[in-house]
């Protein structure tokens, strides 16, 4: 018979762990800083950029662009805020 906390678990909530688990894997990261990547709260570097790359095929420059605009409209976000709580 199958355990019972795992038949209380979603699919979804199973799926999510396979591929967690699959991705960190593949990229060579624990699992826990895959869903901090996702957040964006994982920077891409060149070195996982290359990794993103050979698992998805997308480009490495394309993830570095993205990780660049990402960072540069964190840093606006964070202007703004700090004119208006000065105002």
């Amino acid at each position: 018979m199958a355990d019972t906390e795992e038949n209380d678990t979603a699919p979804g909530q199973y799926l999510w762990d396979w591929i967690e688990s699959d991705m960190a894997r593949r990229l060579e990261l624990k699992p826990e800083l895959i869903l901090d990547l996702i957040n964006g709260e994982v920077e891409v570097t060149p070195d996982l950029a290359r990794r993103l790359e050979e698992v998805t095929g997308t480009p490495t420059q394309v993830w570095l662009a993205r990780e660049a605009a990402h960072r540069q409209s964190m840093e606006e976000l964070m202007r703004r805020a700090l004119t208006e709580s000065h105002e």
